[in-house]
Parts: structure tokens; C-alpha cells; sequence
């Protein structure tokens, strides 16, 4: 194993960031320190496999593990459905490939959990938007007098949520991560 690896600033830094990610989505203290166990002993074990590359930062791939793992948690609490099945090679995926996936996903929790926050009449033209609908039929769908109205009500409705994101502190703990990871690469 890999000894140099595991310095105390990137220990540091992966529970910064898996407490603050399970904090923020409904676990407690405890429940970090269990998962980041968890993505640590999970972390280590693909560091012992002789064809495992690892082409991110510890703490970044450490985050992703203990990311899917809290998830997974969460999942069966909800549905009482065991989805562990996905982690059992998680070295199978390229790490970059996990990186960019869990990324994607992050950011997608984010919008979805600040849509959430809008008014109904805005989730429902995202909605409508999403489905194709152009803005006449929008408009006619949610009796607006012509189109025009529904492609600006739309446009406040995204500068809103773009408002909501550009303040939710998971999301500004992520840009502040990804901004430091940046610049120790410059």
C-alpha cells in the first residue's frame, strides 16, 4: 500500500467534506464518521489492488465513495432495498469516469432539492419546458394571455433558482473544494 498516500491534510479534508455532505442531507456526527469509516476501509482496499490507478485526488475519490455510500444508506432506509451491490468493484469504473458521474449528480441534487424551493407555478413551467412544450403552448396550458408571458415568467423563474443555488452552502462548500483542488493543480 501506498503509504504516502495518506497525509493528515487529505484525512482532514475528506471528512471536512463527507461531514459536511451528510450533515447536510439529513445524517447526524455519527453517521459521518461511520460512512467515512466505511469509504476509507473501501478506499484502501482498492489502493491493495495491483491494477488500481488512482487518478484524483484521495480526498475526491475518498468524498465520492463516502457520497455513494451515504446514498445508498439513505436508499434503503427509504425503500428498505439493500443498493450496496454497486460499490462492490467500484474500481471497475475509471476513476475519472466516478468523478465526473458523482459530480454530475451532485449538481443535479443541488438543482432538484432548490427547485423544490420555487413556486409551483414555476416548477410547473420548468416542467412544461422540459417536456418540449414552446412558451404559446405553455401559455395556453396555464392560461397566460399569449406566449410571451409564459418566456418571461420562465426566465424569472431560472434566474430564481440560479438566486437559490448561487447561495445553498452544499453547494458553495462543493465550488470551494473544486476551486482548491484548481489551484493545487496550477
Amino acid at each position: 500500500m501506498k503509504k504516502e498516500i495518506f497525509t493528515s491534510e487529505i484525512l482532514v479534508n475528506a471528512r471536512r467534506l463527507v461531514v459536511g455532505y451528510v450533515l447536510n442531507n439529513s445524517g447526524t456526527i455519527e453517521d459521518a464518521n461511520d460512512i467515512l469509516q466505511e469509504g476509507f476501509e473501501v478506499f484502501i482496499l482498492n489502493l491493495r489492488k495491483p491494477d488500481f490507478k488512482l487518478k484524483t485526488k484521495p480526498e475526491s475519490y475518498i468524498f465520492c465513495v463516502c457520497r455513494n455510500l451515504w446514498l445508498n444508506h439513505l436508499n434503503s432506509e427509504k425503500r428498505n432495498i439493500d443498493h450496496c451491490r454497486e460499490f462492490e468493484d467500484i474500481s471497475a469504473i475509471g476513476d475519472d469516469q466516478i468523478i465526473l458521474k458523482q459530480r454530475k449528480e451532485f449538481l443535479l441534487d443541488i438543482i432538484d432539492k432548490n427547485m423544490k424551493r420555487l413556486t409551483q407555478k414555476c416548477q410547473e413551467i420548468f416542467k412544461l419546458r422540459k417536456e418540449g412544450l414552446s412558451y404559446e403552448e405553455i401559455a395556453n396550458r396555464m392560461n397566460f394571455k399569449k406566449g410571451s408571458i409564459s418566456k418571461d415568467k420562465y426566465y424569472r423563474c431560472k434566474k430564481r433558482l440560479l438566486e437559490l443555488i448561487s447561495k445553498d452552502q452544499e453547494y458553495l462548500n462543493f465550488m470551494r473544494f473544486e476551486n482548491e483542488i484548481n489551484e493545487k493543480r496550477s
